[in-house]
């Protein structure tokens, strides 16, 4: 892969994050109706809204793993094998940075309403961002080193998400037999 075709790939990498991003802004509508109830639904929203990034994301990149891998061996294009690192890096950037605005916010080093640009770029996050200031995601005063722990830890899930499926695309690792199935008798 050349490096125009890297660029794309990260480039339509980071539209699969804008897309999942609207599409837990409308998970996080329903949300709004148990708001406030409990670490548990948040935890199980939070479960769900991170689902769909790494489910989206995991989708994109197995299929474009899975076709440079071709590339490399039918048109001896040149080997790709750990790009799913600098692709993990690029897709977890946005969030670092926005984390890193939260955190100096928190600091008071800048306005505390600057803790609200997380969950503008990061909505997929926001249910377990709320696990540990209880019910007031919407109240960047309320907001404890928890919170701002967990804006960063969220983020290893896009990059994990990368790198372990770009690998597995590359790899033609077959996940039903040497995972799923191992073990187990298929026959009649």
């Amino acid at each position: 892969m050349d490096r125009h075709d890297k660029l794309m790939k990260i480039l339509g990498g980071y539209v699969r994050l804008l897309i999942a991003d609207l599409a837990c802004t409308m998970i996080l509508m329903v949300y709004m109706f148990v708001y406030g109830k409990g670490v548990i639904v948040s935890f199980l929203v939070g479960l769900c809204t991170t689902g769909v990034v790494c489910g989206l994301l995991a989708d994109y990149i197995l299929k474009f793993s899975s076709k440079v891998k071709d590339n490399v061996k039918y048109k001896k294009k040149p080997d790709c094998k750990n790009f799913g690192i600098p692709m993990g890096i690029f897709m977890m950037l946005p969030g670092l940075i926005v984390s890193t605005v939260a955190l100096i916010a928190y600091l008071d080093i800048i306005p505390r309403n600057w803790c609200a640009l997380f969950h503008l770029f990061n909505t997929y996050f926001v249910p377990m961002v709320d696990i540990p200031i209880h019910g007031h995601i919407g109240n960047p005063l309320e907001y404890n080193i928890g919170a701002i722990v967990i804006m960063y830890f969220m983020q290893i899930f896009i990059f994990l998400t990368c790198v372990i499926v770009y690998r597995v695309g590359y790899e033609n690792i077959d996940v039903a037999e040497k995972v799923m199935y191992k073990g187990r008798d298929n026959g009649i």
